[in-house]
C-alpha cells in the first residue's frame, strides 16, 4: 500500500466510521469494506474455530483497526493476539483500549510486517487483503508464520458474475471514495502460496455479493465468484517469492467497460 493510499485510513471520517462500528462488536467482524455490511461475529468464529487454536499460542491480526477482533478473539480463545495497522491514529486508540492485553499493537502494513520471522502460530487477514499489494502481503504473512502455522484470509475475486449488480456497485463506490481495492487472480494466488512453502487447507467460494454474510458457499472452485475465504498452512521455510496477483479493477469491470 502506497503512502498516498494510507492517507485514507488516517482521515477523521474513517476514524469516526470505526468508532461507530466499534459499538457493534457483537455483530461486526471488523470488515473494513465500507460498501458492505459485514458478516456477523458468528461467521468469523466459524472460521477461526477451524484454525484449531490452542491456549498459549500467538496470533497476529493484519489491519486491526481499533482492536475489536484482537480484544474479542483474545478473550474468546484465551490467547495473546497482536495487531498491526497502517493508521497511526487507530493504533494509538487500540493500544489505549487494549492496555491489559499481552499482545502488541504496532503501526505497520501487510507488505512490511514489523515482526521477526516465524513469530506467530496464526495470522488473521479478514476483510483487509483487498487493500494490500497482495503479492508482497502473502510473502510477508507467510514469513512471520511458524512452520505448521495457519493463515486465515478473505478476499475478492477478480472475476465475478456479470449480473451481480451489488458487486459492481460496491466496486464503483469504493473507487469513488478513493478506497484502495485489489481484486485477486485466484489461480495466481494458489500458485504463489505453493511457491512460498504453503498449501491451501480450506477453500470456500462465495458466488455473489452477500453470500458470505449468509453463509452460502461452494467448495469446488467455480469459473466466476465474488469472494473467497481460505486457510493457508505453512509447510516449510522458503526464500520469499513475490508475484503480482491482483488488479485495482476487477476483470468483470474491464470486460464490461473495455
Amino acid at each position: 500500500m502506497s503512502d498516498h493510499e494510507k492517507e485514507y485510513f488516517n482521515t477523521p471520517e474513517y476514524i469516526a466510521y470505526l468508532k461507530r462500528n466499534c459499538e457493534l462488536i457483537d455483530r461486526d467482524t471488523g470488515n473494513r469494506d465500507e460498501t458492505f455490511t459485514s458478516p456477523h461475529m458468528d461467521i468469523i468464529i466459524k472460521y477461526t474455530d477451524q484454525l484449531g487454536i490452542e491456549p498459549g499460542r500467538q496470533m497476529l491480526e493484519i489491519g486491526c483497526g481499533l482492536g475489536r477482533l484482537v480484544d474479542y478473539l483474545g478473550k474468546h480463545y484465551g490467547i495473546d493476539i497482536s495487531g498491526i495497522d497502517v493508521s497511526d491514529e487507530t493504533c494509538k486508540l487500540a493500544m489505549e483500549r487494549l492496555s491489559q492485553s499481552s499482545g502488541e499493537i504496532k503501526v505497520g502494513s501487510a507488505e512490511k510486517i514489523p515482526f521477526p520471522d516465524s513469530s506467530f502460530d496464526y495470522v488473521l487477514c479478514w476483510g483487509v487483503f483487498d487493500l494490500t499489494d497482495q503479492g508482497y502481503a502473502i510473502a510477508e504473512m507467510l514469513r512471520v508464520l511458524k512452520v505448521g502455522g495457519k493463515l486465515l484470509l478473505t478476499g475478492k475475486n477478480n472475476e465475478f458474475m456479470p449480473d451481480d449488480e451489488d458487486a459492481q456497485i460496491a466496486e464503483i463506490k469504493s473507487r469513488e471514495k478513493n478506497i484502495p481495492n485489489h481484486y485477486t487472480d485466484y489461480n495466481a494466488l494458489k500458485q504463489l502460496v505453493e511457491s512460498n512453502g504453503a498449501n491451501l487447507a480450506l477453500e470456500h467460494f462465495f458466488l455473489r455479493r452477500g453470500d458470505f454474510m449468509a453463509g452460502r458457499y461452494v467448495i469446488n472452485q467455480p469459473a466466476q465468484f465474488q469472494e473467497y475465504c481460505v486457510i493457508v498452512q505453512k509447510e516449510s521455510i522458503e526464500l520469499p517469492v513475490i508475484n503480482e496477483i491482483s488488479d485495482s479493477y476487477s476483470k468483470t469491470w474491464r470486460q464490461k467497460h473495455g
